[in-house]
């Protein structure tokens, strides 16, 4: 059988493994200490924060298909939650999130979709491949510790972009608009945050969405919010210290919830939205034996991550079964 390594275990990665893994060797390697990329959990003391994807929702039948068992499972479910948007400090709308329009969050934390998924997969945690080292036709890859790993028939990277480009040969071109950085600021309260609502969108703030961790179903009782900058924001103060981000954010955050939090952390998502992206970019060259694809090949959802690794999987199928 072909070895594939598989760079990422975020959706993209994961769907990639679980779709080639009956027809070749497949190895994830992931450099936290976790699955799932931005299908992230944060814990600490009696908190959970899903401080990366908020919720999902989903557009296509493929997606619909593949979500299904996971709903009757139990690992996803829809969120009902109240709805606020603000206009600065002015409430401009409404709604309650219903079921004609559903949003899907995992269960009991958003990274337990990918958990579910990396099941009896082979996934290397803690390794950060930082080399690509062709050796007889094959690829041997260098983690941060200089060890080497393979050799593998293919490499596919599920990393952003910017670091697919740095970690590939330079004849591969990666031609994308940059992309957006986001601050997660996760906060702990020890007393009920009494809100009328569990998610508010902002305009004209540097926050762009808070959300109530805590409202999500099965999350147990802790009170716990989750804060998320806007992206222009975030790239004019990325190199900014980060307790003085904090402090912009938790001063603009008192606007709307009024409480002081017991746990503060913050958490940069550096390459967290692909702007202005017209096409979609799926890569695979079958001279050098790579791929590379993610929600920056779509459209920046979760479900843009899965349909994105979908299409490689696809593609790169044709290539091995021929």
């Amino acid at each position: 059988m072909k070895k594939i390594a598989i760079i990422g275990s975020g959706l993209s990665g994961l769907i990639l493994a679980h779709q080639l893994q009956d027809i070749a060797e497949v190895t994830v390697f992931e450099k936290a200490r976790g699955v799932g990329g931005r299908l992230a959990t944060r814990y600490a003391c009696e908190f959970e924060f899903d401080h990366g994807a908020q919720y999902f929702t989903i557009e296509s039948q493929a997606f619909q298909e593949f979500i299904q068992p996971l709903r009757e499972q139990g690992v996803v479910k829809i969120w009902n939650a109240r709805f606020i948007e603000f206009e600065g400090v002015d409430i401009c709308q409404r709604k309650h999130w219903s079921q004609h329009q559903p949003h899907y969050v995992a269960v009991p934390k958003m990274n337990s979709m990918a958990k579910y998924l990396a099941e009896d997969m082979k996934v290397e945690l803690k390794i950060k491949i930082d080399k690509l080292i062709p050796q007889d036709n094959l690829w041997m890859l260098q983690d941060h510790t200089l060890q080497l790993h393979g050799p593998f028939d293919w490499v596919l990277s599920t990393a952003p972009w910017p670091q697919t480009k740095h970690l590939f040969p330079k004849n591969i071109a990666f031609n994308l608009t940059p992309m957006q950085a986001c601050y997660a600021l996760m906060l702990g309260f020890n007393k009920p945050l009494h809100l009328d609502w569990d998610v508010a969108s902002i305009r004209n703030t540097c926050l762009g969405w808070i959300s109530v961790n805590s409202s999500k179903p099965g999350r147990g009782d802790s009170q716990s919010l989750v804060v998320l900058s806007t992206n222009d924001w975030a790239d004019a103060h990325l190199d900014a210290d980060k307790e003085w981000v904090i402090s912009k954010m938790l001063k603009e955050l008192h606007h709307y919830v009024h409480l002081s939090p017991i746990h503060v952390d913050l958490h940069c998502w550096r390459y967290a939205k692909s702007i202005n992206l017209t096409e979609e970019h799926i890569y695979l060259n079958q001279s050098l034996r790579l791929g590379a694809c993610g929600d920056w090949s779509i459209g920046g959802r979760v479900e843009c991550a899965f349909l994105a690794g979908m299409q490689l999987a696809k593609q790169l199928m044709e290539l091995i079964v021929e």
